[in-house]
């Protein structure tokens, strides 16, 4: 029950950068690449793309020639999410949320660009898990 309150009122990353993700890949004419066919009505003729990996959202296919640049605010959108999600929900609200959405391990993989350990992770689930009992 306390586990349910928690993810129903701490945000996740996605909600963070979801806005500010859209309107940077829309300015600079990326776009995600799922379905095939909707990336090839994306495509414009003559403009050069290449794939650029997010962590969160899968492949972007953008324009070849802000490749890079697109790149780095892409990071530098996650990371700065990434640090308000802290700030604003705590490292064991952050932690409580992962586990509950997506399983101990699972969370090890999202929280370790966080900056969180193995050890931290832990030590919330087992006191999640005491409370629980």
């Amino acid at each position: 029950m306390q586990t349910q309150q928690i993810t129903a009122s701490v945000k996740n990353l996605y909600d963070y950068i979801d806005e500010l993700q859209n309107k940077l890949l829309a300015d600079n004419g990326a776009f995600f690449a799922t379905p095939t066919a909707w990336a090839q009505k994306q495509k414009v003729e003559g403009v050069s793309y290449v794939g650029l990996k997010t962590l969160l959202s899968g492949c972007v296919l953008c324009p070849a020639d802000n490749a890079s640049e697109l790149d780095e605010k892409l990071k530098c959108i996650r990371q700065t999410a990434i640090a308000y999600d802290l700030a604003k929900n705590g490292k064991d609200g952050v932690i409580q949320r992962e586990i509950a959405e997506a399983g101990l391990y699972r969370a090890k993989v999202v929280l370790k660009e966080y900056g969180i350990t193995w050890g931290e992770l832990l030590n919330v689930a087992t006191t999640q898990f005491k409370n629980a009992v």
